[in-house]
């Protein structure tokens, strides 16, 4: 619906009653989506911590740094749980472009731990970063995810259309997990 946005406040039944179909409905979806993805990285990763061989180096990444036990467990959860909803191209730092399924839709464009040196190091200031779009373009994203992985803060926005005023997307931070703009 042009001019309509969902709010960081709008209640869930709004949003679904407002924007029950076409892209806004699937910007909503994918958000969801996206956000249990990350949370499941997340999760994952820090259970990772507890073995050893966690910061081992597996092979090298796809964007030319090297690929360590933590990215390879962050980004296959996320593609294992992403590939239950869709088929979709994948653009990731750790793997590169791949085609997830059969006749993809879309594009996720990931970093599954986006601050790699930071968590080799210890130090903890990373995150899980994704987004969703028709196309792997900038102004096709529809939702994008960023969530940090040792305090759990979460960041997200839906993009129902390309708005050439907001030529910078704003995210909107959830003080906990059951704080969204995508409702459940």
């Amino acid at each position: 619906m042009p001019g309509s946005e969902i709010s960081f406040f709008s209640p869930p039944w709004l949003c679904h009653l407002v924007h029950e179909s076409g892209l806004i409905a699937e910007s909503l979806t994918w958000c969801r989506i996206l956000r249990n993805a990350a949370t499941l990285a997340r999760l994952r990763v820090l259970a990772c911590l507890r073995l050893r061989g966690c910061f081992d180096p597996v092979r090298p990444g796809a964007g030319g740094d090297v690929t360590r036990e933590f990215d390879r467990v962050a980004e296959q959860a996320v593609v294992e749980y992403l590939h239950e909803f869709a088929a979709f191209t994948l653009v990731s730092e750790e793997a590169g472009v791949q085609t997830i399924g059969k006749a993809p839709k879309g594009c996720v464009t990931l970093d599954s731990i986006d601050g790699s040196m930071n968590f080799s190091r210890k130090l903890p200031f990373c995150c899980v970063s994704a987004a969703y779009g028709s196309k792997p373009l900038f102004e096709a994203v529809q939702a994008a995810v960023v969530l940090e992985v040792f305090s759990g803060k979460c960041y997200y926005d839906t993009f129902g259309q390309v708005n050439p005023a907001r030529a910078t997307p704003t995210f909107s931070p959830g003080e906990s997990q059951a704080q969204q703009n995508c409702p459940e």
